[in-house]
């Protein structure tokens, strides 16, 4: 059966409720630094229970990862002969431990098949900052478009501090 991981973010009073309605679904409550808004995050093998709903089917993950601490999640829009070179710098970042890191996820996202994306999660900023720093993120890094002529060549990170 396959794993998704999925999120949304909100008022923190509606956050709450959402961890209020469902107690029984692996539901956890992070923090947008920098934002006014607060988000709940579920790793689960579980259709999303949120009305608007990120959702991304797992396609593979680094031994032992946990879901903690500061995760940054990374999408990429590509296309395929893109998405093959990205496959192996996923992949041979998935066999190697990486110093610091509670947990690598390899995400494809289920409305757009063309957005894939790298979930990590940290003990804390430092962490995240100095990965971002080693020479595994750079090759990752190189296939951020950062001049992106238009939304097919879309980049973005998302950072969460769950609670």
């Amino acid at each position: 059966m396959p794993q998704y991981f999925h999120y949304t973010s909100g008022t923190t009073t509606l956050m709450q409720q959402l961890l209020t309605d469902y107690p029984t679904r692996s539901l956890q409550l992070a923090t947008l630094p920098g934002q006014q808004r607060q988000a709940v995050l579920e790793l689960t093998k579980e259709p999303a229970v949120f009305k608007t709903p990120i959702s991304y089917q797992v396609w593979g993950q680094s031994t032992n990862a946990q879901l903690r601490g500061v995760v940054r999640l990374e999408v990429f829009k590509l296309s395929p002969e893109q998405r093959k070179v990205w496959l192996a710098t996923v992949q041979s970042l998935l066999a190697s431990p990486v110093a610091g890191c509670w947990g690598i996820w390899w995400l494809q996202d289920l409305q757009d098949a063309s957005n894939v994306a790298v979930m990590t999660a940290w003990p804390d900023e430092t962490s995240l900052q100095a990965w971002q720093q080693s020479s595994a993120h750079q090759n990752l890094a190189t296939f951020n478009d950062h001049v992106a002529k238009n939304m097919d060549q879309l980049y973005y990170h998302q950072d969460f501090q769950l609670n």
